[in-house]
């Protein structure tokens, strides 16, 4: 059995008893839904082009604000959020001029990069002095310093902070997944929800 969330429409349907709502969003125009399974649940938002599973055991709050998606663990204060954010972009842009065009065009001290240690690459951004800090100053004391020279809640080392192109779905994605480890795909936490991410 399984519900489908869609905001102020409930359908019945004999074959499964799907109920179906849309989902509470700051996005006026947000097309986000939420599948109700019994072990996870299924976020998808045709309209930012995203999908992804989760658990709903502990339960995880799902928000739609503008490009963002925002998870939270409604246990705990302040939720430990997660955040994907959605940028549309033309396949022919290289992604990291996407980036600086999108967000780093007021920060001119800071900048994007490519970075090896995200999962299958992907871009980073960072105060540009940092590259020649780390270099001199092993004990990392660099790392608090020019932290304003990027935007606020993008910036790596943050916890786990990054950006991925998707070249056929021509976007770009936002992962700001802080430190611990959560959401799972489904309720025996097999894998994160992050490995079941779809971008169309």
């Amino acid at each position: 059995m399984k519900k489908v969330f869609l905001l102020a429409v409930i359908l019945f349907v004999s074959a499964g008893c799907a109920v179906k709502t849309n989902l509470n969003s700051s996005a006026p125009k947000s097309g986000a839904m939420i599948t109700e399974y019994s072990n996870y649940n299924i976020f998808q938002d045709d309209q930012l082009g995203i999908k992804f599973q989760y658990q709903n055991n502990p339960p995880v709050m799902v928000k739609v604000d503008g490009n963002k998606i925002i998870l939270s663990d409604p246990r705990f204060s302040g939720g430990g959020q997660k955040i994907l954010q959605v940028f549309n972009v033309d396949k022919k842009q290289d992604p990291q001029q996407v980036i600086q065009n999108q967000l780093l065009q007021n920060y001119p001290a800071c900048e994007a990069k490519g970075n090896n240690v995200t999962a299958n690459g992907g871009y980073i951004i960072q105060p540009k002095i940092w590259e020649t800090q780390q270099q001199t100053d092993p004990n990392q004391a660099w790392y608090a310093f020019h932290a304003q020279d990027c935007p606020i809640g993008y910036i790596y080392g943050s916890g786990v902070r990054f950006f991925r192109f998707y070249s056929d779905a021509d976007k770009v994605v936002f992962y700001d997944l802080g430190q611990d480890v959560w959401p799972f795909s489904d309720n025996t936490q097999s894998k994160l929800f992050t490995e079941t991410i779809e971008v169309y």
